[in-house]
């Protein structure tokens, strides 16, 4: 009887891994290769050096956190003018939900001494996949 209650309790323990290694694991999925996704951050500055610029701070974090996921980016990153603390990027594919959270995260990290980034606005832009979320990464 204790052979049977020990086998009983290794399977749901293993099933219970296993259910818990589905719901938390990171999936990525296709997307539309004509796809893009503008991202628009606010940056903050707080004592940076005199010879660096809060546009190539900005350009240089964002520029790094590309390398985290699997899109390019189309074109210059810009900086808004209406708004010379905002900056604008535009990478293809569009992210999926993974790469999402993953950029996202490595944007509003503190990469850079003194510089703080925060996402102002995530669009996403373009045809989808057959069978692509609807909502995601938008």
């Amino acid at each position: 009887m204790k052979q049977i209650a020990a086998a009983v309790a290794v399977l749901v323990l293993a099933g219970g891994v296993v259910w818990l290694r589905e719901e938390t694991q990171s999936e990525h999925y296709p997307t539309h290769p004509d796809s893009t996704v503008s991202i628009v951050v606010d940056a903050d500055s707080n004592r940076s050096e005199q010879s660096q610029t809060l546009h190539e701070m900005a350009v240089a974090q964002l520029t790094f956190c590309r390398l985290e996921v699997n899109s390019d980016p189309v074109g210059a990153i810009e900086q808004l003018h209406d708004d010379e603390t905002q900056f604008r990027v535009v990478l293809r594919p569009a992210l999926d939900q993974t790469d999402r959270v993953q950029y996202e995260g490595c944007v509003e990290d503190w990469l850079l001494d003194h510089l703080r980034l925060s996402i102002v606005s995530y669009e996403r832009n373009g045809p989808r996949l057959p069978g692509e979320p609807e909502g995601a990464a938008s």
